[in-house]
C-alpha cells in the first residue's frame, strides 16, 4: 500500500472515530488550570484541548489526551506526541 493510501486510510479511521465519539456536547470543551501540570501528577479530561509542552522539542502546542488509547495528539497535525506538562488554553480576548 502506498504512503498516500495509508494516510487516507488513517484519516478515514480518525474521521470515523470522531463521528462515533459519544456526545461532544456532554463533554467539557474547556478546562481551567493556572499553572503547568506534570502529566505524572494529573491528566486533563478526555479530548479537551489544552496547551502541551513537548518533551525534547522545547515548544508548546495545542493537544488533547485520550485515556482510552493512553495517548496525546497534536490538534494541528493529529500526530502522536510526547507531552510532559499541560495547562489550560488562555481565555479569548474580550
Amino acid at each position: 500500500m502506498s504512503l498516500t493510501k495509508d494516510r487516507i486510510a488513517e484519516d478515514e479511521k480518525f474521521l470515523e472515530e470522531l463521528r462515533n465519539y459519544p456526545g461532544h456536547a456532554s463533554k467539557p470543551l474547556y478546562y481551567h488550570v493556572e499553572e503547568w501540570v506534570n502529566v505524572n501528577d494529573k491528566l486533563p479530561p478526555d479530548h479537551v484541548r489544552v496547551l502541551g509542552y513537548l518533551k525534547g522539542h522545547g515548544f508548546i502546542e495545542i493537544v488533547h489526551y485520550s485515556s482510552e488509547k493512553d495517548e496525546w495528539r497534536s490538534e494541528m497535525y493529529n500526530l502522536l506526541i510526547d507531552v510532559t506538562h499541560w495547562r489550560s488554553l488562555p481565555n479569548p480576548p474580550k
